[in-house]
């Protein structure tokens, strides 16, 4: 059985040898080559568009900081001269 399918395979390769081009789901090969580079570009785009989000920088944002800290981190600095 294993050999008619191989048989059957080859028949089916040397029809084909006559086209340069092998059509896999109704497209050219090389559109699958294409699409993979958008789809892995848009998702690095994606990806680059979130970097940064978690830095907080103290001239675009207040003080996270309760008053009751606040005033603690104070003392603290002032006992250890910092």
């Amino acid at each position: 059985m294993f050999s008619s399918l191989l048989a059957a395979g080859a028949d089916l390769l040397a029809s084909e040898e006559g086209s340069h081009q092998l059509e896999l789901l109704g497209m050219p090969t090389y559109w699958f080559a294409l699409i993979g580079f958008l789809v892995f570009g848009l998702l690095m785009a994606v990806t680059v568009s979130f970097s940064g989000r978690g830095l907080v920088r103290p001239d675009k944002a207040g003080s996270g900081l309760a008053a009751h800290e606040q005033e603690a981190l104070k003392e603290y600095k002032s006992r250890h001269k910092r």
